[in-house]
This record gives C-alpha cells, sequence and structure tokens, in this order.
C-alpha cells in the first residue's frame, strides 16, 4: 500500500481556497474567503468528510483529508498537550466513515481524531509528538487540505550530492491522460514509457535504487507522489512529464523547479498539470512565498540545469534544431512537500507536429532516458557551492 492508513467513501469534487501553516504560531487563523470563494449560503447542503489519509517518513508525515466539495477551515496549533485542530465548515462526516481515531505512531505524529464540533462544524485533530514546523495547502478535484508536519531539528549535515535512491514519477496515469496526440496516445504512455527506460539505465549502470511512483497505468493523485518520494528517503524526485500548447508551433524542453513565477506560460503549464484554473495558481503562489524553501531550492536549481544541459547536448547529437526552453519556476504541486531536490521535466510537445512524430519512437524515447541519466550524472559530479 502507498500510505498507512486510508478511510475511503466514495470520490469527491470541487474546487476551493488554499492556505499556508507557520512552524511557532500558537494560533493560525485561516482568513476567510474573498469575493472569489464566497461563504455557502443559509440552507446549503453540508460537505462530507468522506477520506483521511497520512503517508510517514521519519523526518515528515503528510495528512490528506478529502471532502465533497469546497470546504472553509480555520487551523490552530495548542499546546499541553501539543496538537494541532483544524475546524472544517459547513461539513459533516460521512456516515460510512466508521472510524473516528486513526492511530498513526510515527514518531511525529500519534494519531488523527474527527469529532462533530458546534456549527455544523467537524473539528480535526493532529496529535502531535513532536513538530518542528506544519504547512496546509489545498488540492482540487476531488477538493483535499494537505497537511504536511516536519519534525527533528534542522539538517545542520554537511552539503551531499551522494546518491543511493531514485524516485522517477510518470505524469498522470489511469484515468488522467495527461496530454494528448492528434493520434490519441496520451501523455500518461510516453512518460511511463520514458521512465521504465531510465529505471533501466540507472540499474544497469549505477548502484543506485530506482523506485516509480507508478509502474503501470494507474491513477495517482498529486499528493502521493512527492509522499511516496519522501517515505523512501530518496535523494532525487523528479517528475516526468509531456508537454502541449494551443500554439502548434510551439516546441522544445524544459525544466522545472518550484518556485513562484511570474511568466504567464509558467503559470498556463502549471495550472495545466495542477488540473485547476491560472486563477488559482495565484493563491499557491502566495503560499510559496510564505514558505521556508531555501533548504532545497538551490539544490533543485542545480538538478534542473544539470538535467536541462544534458537533454539538449545529448539529443542535438541526433535529432536536430532541438530547442532549448530553459530552466524555468513555477508552482506545481506535484513537487510541494518533498524533502530532497526535486524537478519537473518537460520532455518535448505532444501538440507540435516534428515533436509529435519524435515522440512516437522508441529511439527518441531511449534517447531522453540516456539524456536524462547523464543530466543526474552531471549534477552528482558537479562541485557543491561554496557555504553562504
Amino acid at each position: 500500500m502507498l500510505f498507512l492508513s486510508i478511510l475511503v467513501v466514495g470520490c469527491a469534487s470541487g474546487p476551493g481556497p488554499v492556505r499556508s501553516g507557520g512552524k511557532t504560531r500558537q494560533v493560525l487563523t485561516r482568513p476567510q474567503p474573498g469575493p472569489g470563494v464566497p461563504s455557502p449560503p443559509a440552507g446549503t447542503v453540508l460537505r462530507q468528510i468522506r477520506k483521511v489519509e497520512h503517508w510517514s517518513n521519519p523526518t515528515t508525515t503528510r495528512v490528506v483529508i478529502t471532502t465533497s466539495g469546497e470546504v472553509r477551515y480555520h487551523g490552530y496549533r495548542l499546546k499541553k498537550p501539543d496538537r494541532l485542530y483544524f475546524d472544517i465548515s459547513d461539513t459533516r462526516i460521512s456516515p460510512a466513515l466508521k472510524v473516528r481515531a486513526i492511530p498513526v505512531q510515527d514518531g511525529l505524529l500519534k494519531r488523527i481524531r474527527l469529532a462533530p464540533h458546534p456549527g455544523k462544524t467537524v473539528r480535526v485533530v493532529l496529535d502531535l509528538d513532536t513538530l518542528r514546523d506544519y504547512q496546509t495547502f489545498v488540492l482540487y478535484e476531488p477538493f483535499r487540505i494537505v497537511i504536511d508536519i516536519q519534525g527533528g531539528k534542522e539538517n545542520g549535515k554537511p552539503l551531499s550530492r551522494e546518491i543511493r535512491k531514485v524516485v522517477l514519477d510518470p505524469g498522470h496515469g489511469g484515468k488522467d491522460p495527461g496530454a494528448r496526440g492528434p493520434l490519441g496516445l496520451a501523455e500518461k504512455e510516453i512518460t511511463l514509457d520514458i521512465a521504465l527506460r531510465l529505471k533501466r539505465l540507472l540499474q544497469a549502470e549505477t548502484s543506485w535504487q530506482v523506485v516509480l511512483t507508478r509502474e503501470e497505468d494507474l491513477y495517482l493523485p498529486l499528493e502521493a507522489r512527492t509522499a511516496i518520494a519522501n517515505r523512501e528517503q530518496a535523494d532525487l524526485f523528479i517528475s516526468l512529464h509531456v508537454n502541449a500548447s494551443l500554439r502548434p508551433q510551439l516546441k522544445g524542453i524544459e525544466t522545472y523547479f518550484l518556485n513562484p513565477s511570474t511568466r504567464v506560460q509558467a503559470i498556463n503549464l502549471a495550472a495545466r498539470e495542477n488540473q485547476v484554473s491560472p486563477e488559482r495558481i495565484n493563491d499557491l503562489q502566495l503560499i510559496l512565498r510564505d514558505l521556508r524553501l531555501s533548504s532545497k531550492l538551490d539544490e533543485s536549481s542545480h538538478l534542473a540545469h544539470s538535467i536541462q544541459a544534458a537533454l539538449i547536448e545529448h539529443l542535438n547529437k541526433d535529432y536536430p534544431d532541438v530547442t532549448d526552453l530553459g530552466v524555468r519556476q513555477a508552482p506545481f504541486y506535484v513537487l510541494m512537500g518533498a524533502s530532497m531536490p526535486n524537478v519537473l521535466v518537460e520532455t518535448s510537445f505532444l501538440t507540435n507536429a516534428q515533436e509529435w512524430e519524435r515522440l512516437q519512437s522508441e529511439d527518441y524515447r531511449e534517447a531522453i532516458a540516456r539524456a536524462l541519466l547523464q543530466g543526474i550524472e552531471r549534477y552528482r559530479t558537479s562541485p557543491l557551492a561554496s557555504p553562504q
């Protein structure tokens, strides 16, 4: 199983607001929704809490609460005993959700408790063993509240690029095909094929462990992908995608790392990969500006530049006119919460005729996998930046 505990009642959908948390605040209150997030009208049908999941590794626990639609919530931290709790407005617990206390006992989180609260509210309590920092954000379709808990001390170890384990993430899968080419070939098929090729090359030419978030046509929600990488205690997380555009002349390769962006193209791409409207991306941008990303930001940027350079250099040997779109920054949900250097690679455009033809070729996909291997190796062997 991908997680330690799961309570499931059907599926859910609906958009909603976004919020982040801080590490030392005794009380963190989510602001009331703005004009774009209206309060539910009187007499509205209550949303249901349908599913609670958690993923753990030694330093991070991720909790995901799935509801039947958009909800408003407030988050608080209390001491003696130490706990976080979230009051979710205009909701009720699904009748099919029988278990109201979920034991975790992973060293960070003792248990998760759910209970009805006055005022058509459900209170979700996270009983803590230890807490250094936490953050929250939401995902859509279905609507989920994601809570990332970090424990222990800040990592004071010297920087190292030793690689023991790599997690590869073939984008999309199952009911989510991703972008589609003119003849119906889906992004999910191409990303899985490239990931399997890269896994084979890494296993043949290095001593590293290689884990794929999926090895078949399986739907995997965005929040599960970095949770797998964290649980595996990976040294690198690489999410593989294929690009698309309404402008068929656009072509090329680009590599992203997680950070806010003002570029319209980057925001639109992040919206497509995040499965939300571009307007929703603005909420995530605010979260990213509030989070402390610096611990992995420099290394993620360096990994992105190493991979991008290797892709362009290697592919140009056999495929002329490969366009270098460079290294970009964008707010991708799939990279949120990763505890290791992480990037998202867009390997050519399905919507460009020339690159569509190339992507159908096994030789081209093999060349992409080989270039990715070279990029990872380039990152590993490059000198570390001097401490500031």
